[in-house]
C-alpha cells in the first residue's frame, strides 16, 4: 500500500536537492536530482509525474472497475495499476 495522496511538489530554492514530493502533512515522499547541470525543466517534470502518482492510479482504477470489457485501453490500464502496486520487497 502507498502513502494516500495526495502528493504535491516542493521547490527546495537553493538545496543540493531542487525538488521534494511531499504529503500535504508534508511528509517526506521522495527527493529528485538534477542530473542535467542546471537545466530544470525535464526536473521539474519528473517530481510533478511523481506527484501526480496517487491521482493517475486511482483514476486508472476507476476506468478499470468501470468499463471492465473496454478492450485494450483497459488492458493498459490494468499492467500501469499493476506496475504501481508492484513489491519490490
Amino acid at each position: 500500500m502507498h502513502t494516500p495522496g495526495p502528493w504535491a511538489v516542493h521547490k527546495n530554492k537553493g538545496a543540493a536537492v531542487p525538488y521534494s514530493i511531499r504529503t500535504k502533512e508534508t511528509y517526506l515522499i521522495g527527493e529528485v536530482y538534477d542530473s542535467t547541470i542546471g537545466d530544470l525543466t525535464e526536473v521539474d517534470a519528473n517530481a510533478r509525474l511523481i506527484a501526480a502518482a496517487p491521482a493517475l492510479l486511482e483514476a486508472l482504477e476507476r476506468i478499470v472497475n468501470n468499463a471492465p470489457n473496454a478492450g485494450s485501453m483497459v488492458t493498459i490500464a490494468r499492467a500501469a495499476i499493476a506496475l504501481a502496486k508492484r513489491d519490490y520487497t
